[in-house]
C-alpha cells in the first residue's frame, strides 16, 4: 500500500512539474497572443480601410470627370454660344437634348448626384435636380474651382447637406461652369456597406464641420471617442479609453473630400475568442489535475500508442503514401481499428490507380471525339461550294477549292500529330479565306501573327471554324464590303489570337446567351464549330482558356482564341 501511495505520489508530483511551466507559458503565451491579435487588427483594418477608401476615392473620380466631359459636350458649347439666335423651340430642344446628356452621365454611377450647367452669360441653369436654381449656384465663381465642397442645409427638420464641386470651361475667360453634388446619404450607404464587413463603426469627420455617421452609430459614444483624440485627427490608428472600455480605432484622410473617415470597435470583443480560451485553458487544468491521476497510465498504456500509430498511418496517407501498412501487437479494439484501417488504405490505393488510369483515358477520348467532329463540319461546306460553282461553270474557282481542298486533308489527316504550329494552322486558314474571297470577292482579311508566337504548338483546326463564322454570321449579312481581321498577342504565358469582323455584330445579351451554350453539352441549337473550339481549348490547355466574346472595333463580332502555355 505503501508503495502504491508512494508511486502516487510521484505520478501528483510529475503533474505538478509538468502543468507549473505549462501554465506560466501559457500564460506568457496568452499576453504575447493579445498583443499580436492588437496589431493583427490594426493592420487588418488599416488594409481593410484602404480598399474601402480607394473605392470612395474612385467614385469621387468618377464624379469628378462628369463635370469634365459635360463641360466638353459640342451640344453643350453650341448651345451656349448661340442660345441668343435660337426660337423658344428651339431653344427648349436643346435644352432638352442637353438635359438627357446630363441624365444619362448621373446614371452610369451607384450614385446618387446632380450635374448642372450653369450659363454665366445668360444666367441661366440646366440640371438634373430642377430644384437648383441660377440664385442657388451664383456663389460658386466666389470657390475654389475643381474642389470639394461641402454645404450644410436643413430643410423643414430634413437634413438635406450635400457635396459639390464645379470647374469653369476656361480659367482665364469662363463663359459656363458645370457643377456636380451629391447627397450626403450617399456617404452614410458607402458607410453601411462599409460596416457590413466588419465589427466597427465608421463615420467621417471634419473638424468645424458637423460629423456624417453611418445609419447605426451611436451619437454619445462617436462624441466621446472624438474628445478622447486628437481634435485634429491625422491619419492613424491606437487605442483609447472610454468610460473604464477600450477602444480601437483608425483614422484615414480623403484626399478628395478633405474628410477623415474614422472607425472603431470595443477591443474588448476582438479579443473576446482569446479571453475565452485562456479560461477554457485553466479549466481544462484543473480537471486534468483530478483525472490524470486516474488514468494517465492506462491511457497512455491503451490508447496512447495505438492512437499514435493511427495518427502515423493518416499522416501517410495525407502525403500521398497509399501504401502504409500499421502493425498491431494488442488484443484490443485498436486491433480492429488498425485491421480496417489496413483494408481502407489497401481500397483507396486500388481506387487511386483505376481512377488516375480512367481520366487520363477519359481525356483523350474527349480530345480525338472533339477534333473529329469538326472535320465533316468543313468537308460538307466545301462539298456544297464546289457543287455550286460548278453550276454556275467557275471552273477556276472549283480547281482552287480542289487544290486547298486536297491541302486541307493532307493537313486534318496526319493522325500521328495531333498538334500543329501556329504558323500552320494560320496557313490552312489563309487557304480558307483565299478561297472564300473567290467565292464571293466582298470582302478583304489581314492576319497579323507576331514572330514569337508562331512556333507555339495548338490543336489541328482551331482557328478556322472561328474563321467560317465570322464570314457566315458577319460578312455575308452586312451590306457593306467585308474586313475580316485575325490578330495575335502573347503576354507571359497567356496567348491570345482574336478574329474580328465588319458585320452586323451581336447585343450584350445575344453575345451573353452564345458564351452560355458554348459552355453546356452539344445539342441539335448549337451550332457545333465554336463549340468545338470551346470545349477543345478547356480539356487542351490550362484552366482559363477558351472563346471570349466581345464587340469590334468595326461595330462587328470579335471572337478571341485565349490559352495559356
Amino acid at each position: 500500500m505503501r508503495f502504491q501511495v508512494s508511486v502516487f505520489s510521484k505520478i501528483i508530483a510529475l503533474i505538478f512539474l509538468i502543468l507549473i511551466p505549462v501554465v506560466v507559458l501559457f500564460t506568457f503565451f496568452y499576453y504575447e497572443s493579445v498583443g499580436v491579435v492588437k496589431r493583427e487588427i490594426q493592420s487588418s483594418e488599416i488594409n481593410r480601410q484602404s480598399f474601402f477608401m480607394n473605392q470612395l476615392e474612385s467614385s469621387l473620380d468618377q464624379l469628378s470627370k462628369f463635370a469634365i466631359i459635360a463641360s466638353r459636350d459640342p451640344t453643350v458649347k453650341d448651345y451656349l454660344r448661340h442660345s441668343d439666335e435660337y426660337s423658344k423651340v428651339d431653344k427648349l430642344a436643346k435644352q432638352q437634348e442637353i438635359f438627357q446628356k446630363l441624365s444619362l452621365q448621373i446614371v452610369s454611377s451607384d450614385w446618387t448626384s446632380q450635374l448642372s450647367l450653369i450659363s454665366l452669360r445668360n444666367r441661366e441653369v440646366i440640371s438634373t435636380d430642377f430644384s437648383i436654381t441660377y440664385d442657388e449656384v451664383a456663389h460658386l465663381p466666389q470657390l475654389e474651382s475643381q474642389k470639394w465642397h461641402y454645404q450644410q442645409r436643413y430643410i423643414v427638420g430634413a437634413n438635406e447637406s450635400y457635396f459639390f464641386r464645379y470647374g469653369y470651361n476656361d480659367a482665364a475667360n469662363p463663359e459656363y461652369l458645370v457643377e456636380v453634388r451629391f447627397h450626403y446619404d450617399n456617404l452614410i450607404r458607402f458607410m453601411d456597406n462599409y460596416k457590413a464587413g466588419g465589427k466597427g463603426d465608421p463615420f467621417l469627420y471634419r473638424p468645424g464641420e458637423d460629423t456624417i455617421l453611418n445609419s447605426s452609430s451611436d451619437v454619445m459614444l462617436v462624441e466621446l471617442l472624438l474628445d478622447a483624440i486628437d481634435p485634429e485627427l491625422p491619419a492613424a490608428s491606437g487605442i483609447v479609453s472610454i468610460d473604464g472600455d477600450k477602444y480601437l480605432y483608425h483614422s484615414m484622410k480623403s484626399e478628395s473630400l478633405g474628410w477623415y473617415l474614422v472607425d472603431y470597435m470595443p477591443l474588448e470583443e476582438a479579443l473576446v475568442p482569446i479571453t475565452y480560451g485562456r479560461n477554457l485553458m485553466y479549466l481544462s487544468i484543473g480537471l486534468l489535475l483530478v483525472l490524470s491521476t486516474i488514468a494517465v497510465l492506462l491511457l497512455y498504456r491503451t490508447v496512447q500508442i495505438p492512437v499514435s500509430r493511427l495518427v502515423r498511418g493518416v499522416s501517410e496517407l495525407k502525403k500521398g503514401n497509399f501504401s502504409i501498412r500499421l502493425q498491431s501487437t494488442s488484443q484490443n479494439e485498436f486491433d480492429y481499428l488498425i485491421r480496417r484501417f489496413n483494408e481502407m488504405a489497401q481500397e483507396i490505393q486500388s481506387l487511386i490507380e483505376t481512377v488516375y488510369a480512367n481520366k487520363i483515358l477519359l481525356r483523350e477520348t474527349t480530345l480525338k471525339q472533339l477534333q473529329s467532329q469538326i472535320n465533316p463540319h468543313f468537308l460538307y461546306n466545301c462539298l456544297f461550294y464546289i457543287k455550286n460553282m460548278a453550276s454556275l461553270g467557275e471552273t477556276e474557282a472549283v480547281k482552287a477549292m480542289a487544290v486547298n481542298l486536297g491541302e486541307y486533308f493532307r493537313y486534318t489527316t496526319r493522325v500521328e500529330v495531333p498538334l500543329v504550329t501556329l504558323e500552320e494552322e494560320i496557313d490552312i486558314v489563309s487557304k480558307y479565306l483565299s478561297i472564300q474571297n473567290l467565292r464571293n470577292d466582298r470582302f478583304h482579311y489581314e492576319i497579323q501573327i507576331p514572330d514569337g508566337m508562331k512556333n507555339l504548338m495548338i490543336p489541328k483546326l482551331l482557328i478556322q471554324p472561328v474563321v467560317e463564322n465570322a464570314i457566315i454570321h458577319g460578312v455575308e449579312r452586312s451590306d457593306r464590303f467585308g474586313m475580316i481581321r485575325i490578330l495575335g498577342e502573347m503576354k507571359e504565358n497567356e496567348c491570345r489570337v482574336s478574329v474580328e469582323d465588319n458585320g452586323p455584330g451581336m447585343t450584350d445579351e445575344e453575345r451573353r446567351d452564345l458564351c452560355r451554350k458554348i459552355n453546356q453539352p452539344l445539342t441539335e441549337e448549337i451550332g457545333c464549330g465554336l463549340w468545338n473550339v470551346h470545349q477543345r481549348l478547356i480539356h487542351q490547355f490550362k484552366e482559363g482558356s477558351g472563346l471570349e466574346m466581345d464587340v469590334a472595333p468595326s461595330g462587328g463580332l470579335k471572337v478571341c482564341i485565349k490559352w495559356y502555355v
